[in-house]
């Protein structure tokens, strides 16, 4: 058992992000880390266990995400972490969050070996991949090989004003892969290298609803001809307020219960906020609990389910994002609640998408409502 640090108990993490490493094999055009050293440091052993025992404190369960940069780019991380959490009593889970170029049959292994839950950054078909990310071929024979060996995954989208119209293209890619089980969509965040960009910026909403629009149709097509269906993160969470489902915090973030761990061991909210001084919350070794929660400052509440009604049903935004974007015309999450409400009227009540949760989908570093 992993020691536990008394001081930590107040923080009551339940969502851990462990950046291995802010190195990178590719050159996303909104990286949120902005311009990396040439020589990035890697994750100590040791921060990594102090970042553990900070969650164990805590006496809940909880889920570790490994991330990055390119967390495989550090494979003998991934396997001591997975043994670490191996002899910890089942009080955690542990997923890593991959650009697949670098998965290969030794990855994999470790990835079927000790439970890891595999989420893929796929931002659509190749060429909007390409001029986002880059490594599109690398990227689908990964993909390939997770199908091959039977592991389950789910995909991480990043929408942007390029990507946002292709949304159904991205769907229908997704169909060719059984073993997929789950897409969320990330909004851009303007941080990082996505600022000042005309180019690499968040989606106008006509164009976020017509890609949203394009991709329900597309899922309700594919997953008919599918044993297990692919799940919208979004959808899926919308669709529960809908049906009244409690009141909850959009993520583990705005709840106060997560936190990411640079590799030099200093500590912020989440994923998205790294490396922002104006959220730095301590260090392993001296947590700052009040930073930890600052990001609840800038929580919209979900606000518009009141207004709206319910067939419109705001799911909330993500915290940081509404920080970070806060100088942009408006929130495009509306806009997206508004597809679905669209959707929905056109529809038979609840469209089968996929019988599922949100709760089940488990996409991604920033994704921190990853319920465990």
């Amino acid at each position: 058992m992993i020691g536990v640090q008394p001081a930590a108990r107040q923080l009551g993490t339940r969502y851990v992000i462990l950046v291995l490493t802010t190195d990178c094999n590719l050159r996303c055009a909104y990286c949120y880390h902005g311009e990396v050293a040439v020589r990035a440091p890697m994750m100590s052993r040791d921060v990594a266990e102090a970042a553990i025992s900070l969650a164990i404190a805590g006496g809940k369960r909880f889920h570790v995400q490994l991330s990055g940069g390119e967390p495989t780019l550090v494979p003998e991380m991934i396997e001591w972490v997975g043994g670490l959490l191996h002899r910890s009593d089942g009080l955690a889970t542990l997923g890593v969050q991959t650009n697949g170029t670098l998965v290969d049959p030794s990855v994999v292994r470790i990835f079927k070996r000790f439970g890891i839950q595999v989420g893929v950054s796929l931002d659509g078909p190749s060429d909007i991949q390409d001029a986002q990310r880059g490594g599109t071929a690398s990227t689908l024979k990964g993909l390939e090989l997770l199908r091959q060996y039977e592991v389950p995954f789910s995909v991480t989208s990043v929408v942007t004003c390029k990507s946002a119209r292709h949304l159904g293209r991205l769907g229908l890619l997704l169909g060719g892969f059984p073993n997929v089980f789950g897409l969320g969509l990330d909004l851009l965040v303007t941080k990082g290298r996505a600022i000042g960009r005309t180019d690499m910026s968040p989606s106008d909403p006509q164009s976020l609803y017509t890609g949203v629009t394009e991709l329900l149709g597309t899922l309700e097509a594919v997953n008919r001809m599918r044993r297990r269906p692919i799940l919208l993160r979004e959808w899926e969470t919308w669709r529960q307020k809908r049906r009244g489902g409690a009141p909850s915090p959009f993520c583990h973030a705005e709840a106060g219960e997560s936190v990411a761990v640079h590799p030099d061991g200093s500590l912020f909210p989440c994923g998205q906020t790294l490396g922002d001084p104006a959220f730095a919350a301590g260090t392993v070794e001296h947590p700052d609990p009040a930073g930890l929660r600052a990001l609840a400052a800038f929580a919209c509440g979900g606000d518009g389910y009141e207004r709206a009604g319910p067939a419109n049903a705001c799911a909330g935004d993500c915290p940081s994002r509404l920080y970070y974007n806060r100088s942009g015309p408006e929130c495009l999450a509306r806009h997206l609640v508004r597809a679905f409400g669209d959707w929905e009227r056109r529809s038979s009540p609840f469209p089968d998408l996929g019988n599922g949760s949100a709760c089940e989908i488990r996409s991604g570093a920033e994704n921190n409502y990853a319920r465990v």
